[in-house]
């Protein structure tokens, strides 16, 4: 017969621990699971159901569960901001079909608007979980642990698919959402485990600064606030998120993403200045930045071709001499023995000669466009590539004997088939195209969401139809924050940014309030890896890429939940604490009324001694076999 007493015992150890479990669980199996779908949620649409959505919908229940039964509290320091948030998402929606009737009344365009509405729900939740595992130092500690693991991962996994040909499943578009099994071409950027380069670019924009700021708090003396972390073990791990850092450096530079290496330049630009200030060094401030921006340097430079990506922003026939260093650079990372067997009058300046030949001046462009009856403005259309187009896509092909070739305007036979040639904006040709993409049609049509309904905006799913019916296989701002305005207006935009801001604003105040060397790694690394989010947020939508939302919100809860529960910040809502701290109280107040009734009742006996009087008997007890030895 099975012993009763012991299953009561495991039972509420399970209890007890399960939101740690299963939060150690998401927190690595969400980032390190691939995309690969179970199903369709929306026929034709690219949002499909996956394994980790159950996860999560268990793990939710589970919590909701113990919120009713009061083992955990649902109120948090940014409960009101998220639950105000999605009550005005939830308006969006219903208005936009009612008021604005920018979402057709039809059950398959309000239910897409709706998925993503419950999709905002699904990544607070993991914030409320997260928060609520967390109850001591030690499971804050376990968590963090649990993603310097998954960091890790990722990063031996993108080095699998670089050099391995390990498997990719993307949902860069419609077709490879549906789980196929792809593998990277030798110029194609690292995406690891993730959705796509950019979402993997995020996520390193997010934890990079994190583990930086763990790595500057274990090279101190650790071991000071942590007793159980002593000796190797604070070595054995100093070196290991050295390694994490170092290692999801170069995985970022592979991932090509040039906001997401931007964000991360200014978040471990924070980490350094708070850990400068908090030691009152500006040496530590020049020489740790120095080192930390020299590695960052060299890897950008040294490492795939993310290089090549930024200084296709400087304009070369401005900045000529900069393409030139670049170019030689880059032939003397190919081939060293090349550029120092060049002839050094190469690398001279010199005085051009001549215009180039076939070249036209602005002033004779200008004049033979007027000649024409055109102005500069009326410049037509180019066939002519964008520098960030490699490969001539056309417009469209046909069948040489297709009777649709001929009114589909002039084509150019290649091959066997009718091309119609894609025609490129001024813009891109000038800039690049997928800036002018953002620039042109994305963040206006953002805009024009926002001018629908400025108090709430024209609701989920919205901006990238070109009329009210129009079913999109996608949703795509590439402006995290003019995607907000658009879908959500000036309400939901302060709601949501609202939430994120007072998580900075409680990193802030625990960088002041605490110098507790895991306050200080969990605050600074907080709000440097929020503030490169953030940045990283004002060119691609980050905060609904479904991994890096995920990742997010589980990092701020366990955060939170540390800063909090530990009394740094919001006191109000450290809830555990306060009645721990009246417990204890009520329990000192009882044990003093007991010994003063004892008193009373055997004030005249010699063998009555209140606890107060018996500890001091037995200190000068001591005392006195010490001074007899």
């Amino acid at each position: 017969m099975v012993n009763s007493a012991l299953i009561r015992k495991l039972w509420n150890w399970f209890d007890n621990n399960f939101l740690l479990l299963a939060t150690a669980f998401l927190i690595i199996f969400i980032p390190l699971y691939p995309k690969i779908p179970l199903g369709e949620i929306i026929p034709g649409y690219i949002v499909r159901v996956r394994l980790e959505d159950f996860f999560i919908l268990f793990v939710f229940a589970w919590w909701s569960l113990q919120v009713l039964r009061k083992k955990v509290h649902w109120r948090t320091p940014l409960t009101l901001f998220i639950g105000a948030y999605l009550v005005t998402g939830l308006l969006s929606n219903v208005l936009g079909v009612v008021l604005t009737q920018t979402i057709p009344a039809e059950v398959l365009h309000f239910g897409k608007s709706m998925l993503h509405w419950m999709r905002h729900i699904q990544y607070f939740s993991l914030f409320f979980i997260a928060y609520s595992a967390v109850k001591t130092r030690r499971d804050a500690l376990v968590l963090f642990g649990a993603m310097g693991i998954t960091l890790l991962a990722v990063v031996f996994y993108g080095y699998g698919q670089k050099f391995w040909y390990w498997p990719v499943y993307s949902t860069m578009n419609r077709e490879f959402s549906k789980g196929v099994r792809l593998y990277l071409g030798p110029f194609a950027r690292v995406q690891s485990t993730f959705a796509g380069h950019y979402d993997l670019g995020a996520y390193l924009a997010f934890i990079l600064p994190i583990a930086l700021s763990f790595f500057f708090v274990l090279g101190k003396k650790y071991a000071e606030a942590e007793r159980w972390l002593r000796g190797r073990w604070r070595v054995i791990l100093y070196v290991l998120t050295g390694i994490a850092w170092f290692a999801g450096l170069w995985l970022l530079v592979m991932s090509g993403a040039r906001s997401s290496f931007g964000g991360f330049a200014i978040g471990i630009g924070f980490v350094v200045l708070f850990f400068a200030l908090q030691r009152k060094s500006w040496w530590f401030f020049f020489s740790r930045g120095f080192v930390v921006y020299l590695v960052s340097g060299i890897m950008l430079l040294a490492v795939g071709d993310l290089s090549s990506r930024f200084i296709q922003l400087v304009d070369r026939e401005k900045y000529p001499q900069v393409h030139e260093a670049y170019d030689t650079f880059t032939k003397f990372k190919e081939d060293p023995s090349s550029v120092i067997a060049m002839d050094l009058e190469f690398l001279k300046k010199k005085e051009p000669s001549g215009p180039p030949a076939g070249a036209k001046s602005t002033d004779e462009l200008e004049k033979e466009l007027n000649e024409q009856g055109m102005t500069v403005s009326d410049t037509q259309p180019t066939t002519e590539r964008p520098q960030d187009v490699y490969d001539d896509v056309p417009e469209k092909e046909y069948e040489l004997d297709d009777p649709a070739a001929t009114l589909a305007g002039e084509l150019v036979q290649k091959g066997d088939k009718l091309v119609k040639e894609r025609v490129y904006s001024e813009c891109s040709i000038n800039n690049s195209l997928s800036l002018c993409i953002r620039l042109e049609t994305l963040w206006p049509q953002a805009m024009q969401g926002f001018y629908n309904n400025p108090v709430v905006g024209s609701g989920y799913a919205t901006l990238t139809k070109t009329t009210v019916e129009q079913f999109t296989e996608a949703e795509s701002t590439d402006n995290n924050y003019l995607r907000t305005l658009g879908e959500n207006g000036a309400l939901g935009f302060f709601f949501y940014y609202g939430a994120l801001g007072l998580v900075l604003w409680y990193a802030y105040r625990a960088f002041r309030q605490s110098a507790d060397p895991l306050h200080s790694a969990v605050a600074i690394g907080l709000f440097s890896g929020l503030i490169a989010l953030m940045i990283n947020g004002t060119y691609i939508d980050v905060f609904v890429a479904s991994k890096v939302a995920y990742t997010l919100w589980l990092v701020v809860g366990v955060s939170l939940a540390l800063l909090v529960k530990d009394g740094v910040v919001a006191q109000q809502f450290a809830f555990e604490r306060r009645a721990k701290k009246i417990a204890t109280s009520e329990l000192s107040a009882l044990l003093q009324k007991v010994e003063e009734t004892a008193e009373s009742r055997h004030g005249g006996e010699k063998g009555y001694l209140s606890t107060k009087k018996r500890r001091q008997k037995s200190t000068r007890k001591k005392k006195s076999v010490q001074r007899k030895k």
